[in-house]
């Protein structure tokens, strides 16, 4: 016999009236160099870039919040003289 949650259990004899559902969170993983712009590279995150994956995470019945985790490398910028 599978074993069902507390919070389930009750959602089922409640008929899903005494416990509010949980909160949707979208988490939206992106990794490259930020740009402006497309740029050269494959991997750069830009607005162009990710605004279908933005504009589904934002469509998600009973959306809360949209975490972003974001891994992008630093840049050293010359010194020029």
């Amino acid at each position: 016999m599978p074993v069902m949650s507390l919070r389930r259990w009750i959602n089922r004899l409640s008929g899903g009236r005494l416990l509010p559902p949980r909160p949707v969170v979208a988490v939206l993983r992106l990794e490259g160099l930020i740009a402006s712009r497309g740029g050269m590279g494959r991997r750069n995150l830009s607005l162009p870039a990710l605004a279908d994956q933005i504009e589904r995470a934002f469509e998600l019945p009973g959306l809360a919040a949209v975490a972003l985790a974001i891994n992008s490398p630093a840049v050293r910028r010359r010194n020029r003289r």
